[in-house]
């Protein structure tokens, strides 16, 4: 007799099936030990130098992924922006931002981070307007001076910070503190995961976990033109929901006594590079062509072990037009929040400004690129 057929497995679905549902719980915050990576190719093959830690010989499952392509076409023919997309993948722990794998991956990308010396030594160039946003975040805000705030609300930061003995600790207390103070009219977005952007600069989507900052500023999408916000999804919007703020180019990242900073810094310049390259995509949108200024658009901070430091974050074609762009983070200012009365006002009054100034350029940037939407439907392109 012929021997009985076992039944056949039945099919996990696809990434991108899972990545459809609107803004879940799952979308919100997502264990990276939860789900395993499957890629076409190991993204550890992709690293000039690997760097290994625990686990990190662990083979990953491999299975055929769907690539979305020609979204741009219709608004960004010739701009050298890259068209391909994908989609939303899990993250995977090797290469998690406690990973010397994390650090080269970006390094391999053309993403550098803070401190990040080339080969030949040179260091990566300062943003043109580097001085510009320092002065600007140095400006005194007059709530924040030291006799409109109280000693106590001081003080009262400073036990937060005693008593913040992890990550979430900080987070919910120490951070939440500070922007409270601040007195932004902006709400921050809080540990939202990145799930709907596409891979930064041609970097294997599997070797990069999805982004997810502590907190994060953008615009409400109902600023920007429906049309030209659904086009660049992939780029500018952190959701496939409209519920969260688009346009990402202020963030705060933050760690516990237990953490290290070299994981806290890697996290912002991911970041910072994520909120660069989506205003660099509406900039040369309304533009037509490739903006490259060599000016910073996006500022992130961080925070560790009562030091609040925030960096300049840009792009430019280092080796010639056309060429791939890189990534640069730039350290402006740092200031001893726990130290005295007078630093912490100094570091609350960087961070109002900061807001400030990143929501300005949010607004010039989806105004430019409303005006340029309007123009092309005019002209019968959209």
């Amino acid at each position: 007799m012929p021997k009985a057929q076992r039944p056949k497995r039945q099919q996990k679905k696809s990434s991108v099936q899972q990545n459809k549902t609107s803004r879940s719980k799952s979308e919100k915050q997502t264990p990276s030990n939860q789900l395993k990576i499957e890629s076409p190719q190991s993204a550890r093959d992709k690293l000039s130098k690997i760097w290994l830690r625990e686990g990190a010989l662990n083979q990953l499952e491999r299975k055929d992924a769907q690539f979305i392509t020609g979204l741009f076409e219709a608004f960004l023919p010739s701009t050298g922006l890259d068209t391909t997309t994908t989609a939303a993948t899990e993250d995977t722990e090797d290469s998690g931002a406690y990973s010397s794998n994390f650090q080269q991956t970006l390094i391999n990308g053309g993403i550098y981070y803070c401190g990040y010396r080339y080969p030949d030594g040179r260091a990566p160039p300062k943003p043109n307007n580097w001085d510009e946003i320092k002065q600007r975040l140095m400006q005194p805000v007059p709530s924040l001076s030291p006799s409109a705030f109280s000693d106590e609300k001081f003080e009262e930061f400073v036990q937060a910070d005693e008593e913040a003995d992890n990550e979430e600790a900080v987070r919910d207390s120490v951070i939440t503190k500070l922007l409270d103070n601040i007195g932004s009219p902006h709400v921050p977005e809080k540990n939202f995961r990145f799930a709907n952007l596409d891979p930064l600069n041609g970097i294997d989507r599997n070797t990069l976990e999805k982004a997810q900052p502590d907190f994060y500023y953008g615009a409400e999408g109902l600023f920007l033109n429906h049309v030209i916000r659904d086009k660049f999804s992939p780029i500018i919007n952190p959701s496939m929901t409209s519920s969260v703020p688009i346009l990402p180019n202020l963030f705060i990242e933050a760690k516990g006594p237990r953490g290290q900073f070299r994981g806290v810094k890697l996290q912002a310049c991911y970041d910072g590079a994520i909120g660069t390259r989506a205003m660099h995509c509406l900039q040369s949108f309304a533009e037509r062509t490739p903006v490259y200024d060599n000016k910073a658009y996006t500022i992130s901070a961080t925070y560790y072990d009562g030091q609040l430091k925030m960096y300049s974050h840009y792009t430019a074609q280092a080796n010639g037009l056309g060429t791939r762009p890189e990534y640069y983070m730039h350290q402006l200012i740092s200031f001893a929040m726990t130290g005295t009365k007078e630093s912490y006002l100094q570091g609350l009054a960087a961070l109002q400004n900061a807001a400030d100034w990143a929501r300005e350029m949010r607004e010039t940037v989806i105004h430019d690129a409303n005006e340029m939407g309007l123009r092309m439907a005019f002209e019968g392109r959209c």
